[in-house]
């Protein structure tokens, strides 16, 4: 899919935004406790781009004799199904594109790599929920399996390898664990989670990956009708950490990375649909070997209830 495709994508999901009370289901960094009633269906389609263009070792920017340029894009698309109002039941399909451009004086390298990657199917039960007059509590805990679906390919199109956590998926069949917490107001939010994901099986698998994200929302404009339009800005830190990839009977320190990073996001609900926008900037990176990597992510997604 191209890197076009993916934007127009993510323009015509915006679309979608056909009427929703004052809710925030959906983040673009981390997850909530919510869950839905009995038989609503809650698709959420989501765009992801990043544009890396500096090459890291440690904590330092490395200079390069080459002009080195890599893009890497991914579409989430996500379906949740509740048979009871505590317990969600959901699948995520992702399709990733990544493109790279090499400069030297008068010649130019490009390699690329698209696909479907690993369906992830999971389960999501609210385990905790408080109401009072002004303020609700919720808990909930996510379990799910990550199956080895990619698309085949250990190579871009110009035959250079790629690390499995690179690919669009790593073919490999792995668990997930994630936790999340929300204090609500009718005003504001206050949201907390945390995704451990393990590929368990195969000789070249990804290495853990995990992340933590905290927000706080403010609504700057609250609907209190379905058909009535809600604003809400939210913003907090981003944590992900990931291990080394196990590949060509190695374990690959160019893979492994620690990452501390600012995101916000404007989220938009009306009627039945929800859309959303956000930025993230990394500023403070760890990396153990040389890796490619972004000043910016840039996500967006939309979202309906049925």
């Amino acid at each position: 899919m191209p890197f076009r495709l993916h934007m127009a994508v993510a323009a015509l999901s915006a679309l979608i935004l056909v009427g929703a009370p004052v809710r925030a289901n959906e983040l673009l960094w981390g997850d909530t406790p919510m869950t839905f009633g009995a038989g609503v269906v809650h698709p959420d389609l989501m765009v992801h781009w990043e544009d890396d263009d500096q090459f890291i070792h440690g904590r330092n920017v490395v200079p390069l004799p080459v002009e080195l340029r890599q893009s890497r894009s991914m579409t989430m698309l996500a379906v949740q199904w509740a048979p009871k109002p505590s317990l969600n039941i959901g699948v995520e399909v992702p399709y990733a594109t990544m493109r790279m451009v090499m400069k030297d004086q008068d010649f130019a390298h490009h390699g690329a790599l698209s696909g479907v990657g690993d369906v992830t199917v999971l389960v999501k039960s609210r385990v905790a929920q408080r109401i009072s007059g002004v303020w609700k509590t919720m808990q909930a805990v996510t379990g799910g399996i990550k199956l080895p679906t990619a698309a085949r390919g250990r190579y871009m199109s110009d035959e250079m390898p790629v690390a499995p956590s690179q690919r669009p998926g790593s073919r490999q069949l792995g668990v997930v664990l994630g936790y999340a917490a929300s204090y609500n107001r009718l005003q504001d939010m206050a949201v907390f989670s945390t995704r451990y994901t393990k590929d368990v099986t195969g000789s070249e698998r990804m290495g853990d990956q995990w992340t933590m994200d905290a927000s706080y929302g403010r609504w700057l404009q609250r609907a209190d009708q379905p058909e009535q339009l809600g604003i809400c800005l939210l913003a907090g830190p981003h944590w992900e950490r990931a291990g080394r990839d196990r590949w060509f009977g190695v374990r690959d320190p160019s893979t492994e990375h620690t990452l501390l990073g600012a995101q916000a996001t404007l989220l938009v609900t009306k009627g039945q649909g929800t859309f959303r926008i956000g930025a993230m900037l990394p500023f403070r990176r760890n990396y153990p070997g040389y890796q490619m990597t972004s000043r910016l992510q840039v996500r967006a997604g939309a979202a309906m209830l049925f």
